[in-house]
């Protein structure tokens, strides 16, 4: 009978064991993600706010789509602006840097290196990576309709 109880209380006791080692795990990769996302996003947010012409002329901001954004930066800090593309393929956030060759300079796209930022992105079809707002944003408005159109003044 003691045997009994005793192997009752070993088994409890096992699994409650497994079940904290199992969730310990569990918020230490939660907290792991959230910290690479705070880390991409800070990069993201970095490169965006240096946004500026690019060395031949062209407009800040090339492409501003629900999932994907390219635009001029010098992420480098070497004085020449890359041309930078975040964007997804399929379940991964991807980053394309091109930069420029020549004299004059040109962007092309054969010369695009790429990294991998993120696996295994939860994305669903009708929701956008990447939402725009006009000047006006306060905080609580809807995003602007896609594609952006940019109108330009006279």
């Amino acid at each position: 009978m003691v045997i009994a109880i005793l192997g009752i209380i070993m088994v409890s006791v096992g699994s409650f064991s497994v079940g904290i080692i199992k969730n310990n795990k569990y918020s230490q990769d939660a907290l792991s993600s959230a910290q690479d996302a705070r880390t991409i996003l800070r990069t993201i947010v970095k490169e965006l706010r240096s946004a500026s012409r690019s060395n031949n002329g062209s407009y800040a901001i090339i492409t501003a789509a629900t999932n994907t954004i390219s635009f001029y930066s010098d992420a480098d800090g070497n004085g020449v602006k890359d041309q930078i593309r975040y964007y997804i393929s399929t379940s991964t956030l991807r980053k394309g840097v091109i930069t420029p060759t020549g004299s004059p300079l040109v962007y092309n796209s054969s010369n695009e290196v790429f990294s991998t930022l993120a696996y295994n992105m939860r994305n669903t079809a009708t929701s956008s990576l990447f939402e725009y707002y006009d000047s006006n944003y306060a905080g609580t408005t809807t995003p602007l309709t896609q594609p952006v159109s940019v109108l330009k003044s006279p």
